[in-house]
């Protein structure tokens, strides 16, 4: 009976053996699966923030080329008002220096027609 019962165990614990075996077994492989599940989902997560953030960073390199561009038209467009100011400034100055000129002869005519006043030699050294 001793046997019996002793076989009786052993064949028990073979079996209790046997049964953590497979339940580790069972356990493993279902954390095996869990763990390519998270791997596959992080993975893809990953991809479609990599590729938010390229389409981010290409919309934002547009803007920027739209950005630059304008600013240099609008500098173009700065620097072609400021020579047409000079232009017309120079304008400006040599009609009024002319009109100086034409008043500085008119008055030297009735004092001394013959005699060149030192303020017509300064305006025509300035034309």
């Amino acid at each position: 009976a001793r046997q019996a019962l002793h076989r009786s165990l052993v064949m028990q614990d073979e079996h209790s053996s046997l049964f953590v075996q497979n339940e580790q077994s069972q356990i493993k492989h279902h954390i095996d699966q869990r763990f390519g599940d998270l791997v596959g989902i992080i993975t893809e997560a990953a991809q479609a923030h990599a590729a938010d953030a390229a389409d981010r960073h290409n919309r934002l390199v547009s803007e920027l080329g739209n950005l630059h561009q304008g600013f240099q038209t609008s500098l173009a467009n700065i620097s072609n008002r400021v020579s047409d100011l000079r232009m017309q400034t120079h304008s400006l100055e040599k009609l009024m220096l002319d009109r100086l000129l034409s008043r500085s002869r008119m008055m030297q005519s009735f004092d001394d027609p013959k005699t060149e006043s030192h303020l017509e030699v300064t305006i025509e050294k300035a034309l």
